[in-house]
């Protein structure tokens, strides 16, 4: 794995706490654009993909589970926005 990635890992598991406060999190997510959690989702796919394809994995078990986490709270977002632009819409 990359150093790159590495310090995404990194960026990733400790951003996990900060969404593990309601309040923070809520504000934080809002705060970026759609195209940014989109964009955050997929690479956070890859690197879950990429960690368990790969035996020499630098990711363990739970930063994996923490990663799976952060992508999740991400596209729980994603489908609350669209479900309120569904309801203005209509």
């Amino acid at each position: 794995m990359i150093e790159e990635d590495q310090d995404l890992i990194g960026q990733l598991i400790s951003a996990q706490w900060v969404f593990n406060d309601q309040e923070l999190s809520r504000e934080r997510l809002e705060a970026l654009s759609e195209e940014k959690l989109q964009a955050l989702s997929i690479e956070i796919e890859q690197i879950i993909k990429t960690s368990l394809e790969r035996k020499d994995s630098l990711i363990d078990e739970v930063q994996l589970l923490s990663l799976m986490h952060v992508k999740m709270t991400i596209d729980n977002e994603l489908t609350n926005r669209k479900g309120k632009l569904n309801l203005k819409i209509r």
